[in-house]
């Protein structure tokens, strides 16, 4: 078994019980935390049926980013602390 295949085990072994989970990809996401964080959403969903919501705190600004997140699930809206749901809060 390879290195990746051990850590993938162990992650669905810590979360495999759960309902759902958070992933929090790092403040004012890049296209490269955006992907990752919907990728591992999409992982867990695929593979163990738990619902995955991203949030992240600060903004997308920048115009490609935007689309990016455009284009992967619908466009979100801040709330009141300025920081905004990539996904609304709901999976899929």
């Amino acid at each position: 078994m390879s290195i990746v295949q051990e850590r993938l085990e162990l992650l669905f072994r810590a979360v495999g019980g759960a309902g759902s989970v958070l992933i929090l990809p790092h403040n004012d996401p890049d296209p490269d935390a955006i992907a990752s964080a919907v990728a591992l959403r999409h992982l867990l969903t695929e593979r163990l049926g738990v619902e995955g919501y991203i949030a992240y705190k600060g903004v997308i600004g920048r115009a490609e980013n935007k689309a990016l997140v455009r284009y992967l699930v619908s466009a979100p809206a801040p709330d009141r602390s300025g920081s905004a749901p990539v996904s609304a809060c709901s999976p899929r």
